[in-house]
Formats: structure tokens, C-alpha cells, sequence
């Protein structure tokens, strides 16, 4: 399955085996439920390096948040057989740390995949029509803007600005300022016929390109956060689209049911 010997050693520390079952999953819906706050730990100036490994103490701090699908996620349209189907198959699990510093916030995606999928090599596409990638929403609470950030298995990177809900445009690559994105494969990608893994994506996201909404990115300020996944692979009847936390439907753009971005403040220094 070509994996390297960079991936055996960050298996063999255990950093990427933090599945779990879902812990922000009401067993049952109704308006009212608030989505679990999603804490960014602080990181040290250079703690954390984009390279795709999940390396001793980069990480270690931050808490994982479980990837869930919508309760609503489509299952009750599906015919008979199709249901029949999807329950005999595994969800794929995953998930996802935040940190920050002075310059970046920092997203760490790790994921189970038996298939690795993405036909898309360029940058700035909607890479989620094309195979496995995650997704990093970010909006302020009191304003109607918000970006929409991909990453892939690739390196490919797309931002999308919305100033307000339903209204951006592909075409405006002006926004993509400095963010980093590097992954790390568990397996090979478009082979059919093998069995992989998983893969794990890291991403800084620059805040001064965060503050383009027109609020300050930092502590203190009240934000809100998204965290999606969509997986892919020909071991599955249908593409599985997940998230942190969870949404009452697979629309991303469900502001209102966005987790509340909480940053922890770094401790003092002692005297």
C-alpha cells in the first residue's frame, strides 16, 4: 500500500489513535441543543510544523472532537436494499484538534479511510464533488460573513469568503494569503484493488487572512467553527459527509448550529 516509514513511527506512538464514539451526539434532536464549545489550545511560537506528521508534542495538548454524521444525513431516502446496504458498512471515523499562536490558527484532521480518493489536483476547486477532503468554516458571532477552507489529501487548498450566507465567487483567489496545508497518507491514493488506512492533514490559516470578516481573531472575541470531512472510496455505498459538531442536516452552512470557538489562554509565565 506504499506506506512510509514515517507513518509506521507516528502509529507506533499512537498520536493518530484517538478514535472514538461520537461525544457531541444528542440521541435525540430538537432545536434547542447547543453544540459542544471547540477549545484551541495554545500553541509556542514554532511548536507546530506543517508537514503532515503528527510529531511528539505538537499535539499532545489539544483535544480531539469526534466526526459524526448529520442526523438527518439522507438514510430514510434511501430504498430498501440501499439501507440494507449502508448498515452493513462501517463509518469511517475521524477527527480534529485546534490550536493557535500569535500568526496562525492551526487544524489537525486524522482520519480512517480503507480507500484513499481525490481525482482534483488543483487548487482553488470544490473539491468535495471529486473525493476525500476536509472542510474548516469560520465565522464571527455577530457578523454574516464567513470562510469556507478546503484541504486534500493533495495539498490542494481553496478559500472561499462569503460576506454573507449564499453569496462568493471561486473566481476571487485573492484571499488565498500564506495558509499551509501538507498531509500525511496511510496508503495509496486512486488505487483501487489495495486496502489503506487513513491519512492526517494539517493546516495553519494565517489570521490576519481569518480577520478579512471584519473581527479580530483572538481571545476574547466571540467566533464559531465548523469541521467537516467528506470520504470517499469504492468500499463504500455512499460517500460518507461527517462533521464536528454535529449538524441536524449536511448543509455546512448551517451557521446557527456551529460549535462555539473557545481559545485557551496560554499560562503565565512563571516569575
Amino acid at each position: 500500500m506504499g506506506i512510509s516509514r514515517i507513518v509506521l513511527t507516528v502509529s507506533a506512538l499512537g498520536a493518530a489513535l484517538v478514535f472514538s464514539s461520537c461525544n457531541t451526539c444528542p440521541e435525540d434532536w430538537d432545536d434547542e441543543w447547543v453544540a459542544q464549545d471547540i477549545v484551541a489550545s495554545p500553541a509556542e511560537k514554532g511548536q507546530i510544523k506543517i508537514d503532515g506528521v503528527i510529531s511528539p508534542g505538537e499535539w499532545d495538548d489539544a483535544q480531539a472532537y469526534q466526526l459524526a454524521r448529520a442526523k438527518d444525513w439522507g438514510y430514510e431516502k434511501l430504498l430498501p436494499r440501499q439501507r440494507a446496504l449502508e448498515d452493513r458498512t462501517p463509518f469511517e471515523r475521524g477527527f480534529f484538534k485546534v490550536k493557535y499562536d500569535a500568526e496562525y490558527l492551526y487544524v489537525l484532521g486524522s482520519m480512517e479511510d480503507k480507500d484513499l480518493v481525490q481525482t482534483s489536483r488543483e487548487q482553488q476547486k470544490l473539491a468535495f464533488g471529486t473525493g476525500d477532503m476536509i472542510e474548516v468554516f469560520l465565522k464571527p458571532e455577530n457578523k454574516s460573513a464567513f470562510w469556507e477552507l478546503y484541504g486534500t489529501p493533495w495539498n490542494q487548498v481553496t478559500t472561499l469568503f462569503y460576506p454573507w450566507r449564499g453569496h462568493t465567487s471561486l473566481d476571487n483567489q485573492a484571499f488565498n494569503e500564506g495558509i499551509k496545508v501538507a498531509t500525511m497518507l496511510r496508503g495509496t491514493i486512486n488505487k483501487d484493488g489495495d486496502e489503506d488506512t487513513g491519512w492526517d492533514i494539517e493546516m495553519a490559516i494565517p489570521r490576519t487572512m481569518i480577520e478579512k470578516t471584519g473581527e479580530e481573531f483572538a481571545p476574547g472575541k466571540e467566533w464559531r467553527i465548523l469541521l467537516c470531512r467528506y470520504n470517499y472510496g469504492n468500499n463504500l455505498p455512499n460517500k460518507q459527509v461527517s462533521s464536528t459538531p454535529r449538524l441536524p442536516s449536511t448543509n455546512h452552512h448551517l451557521t446557527e448550529y456551529y460549535s462555539k470557538l473557545k481559545f485557551k489562554e496560554a499560562p503565565a509565565a512563571k516569575k
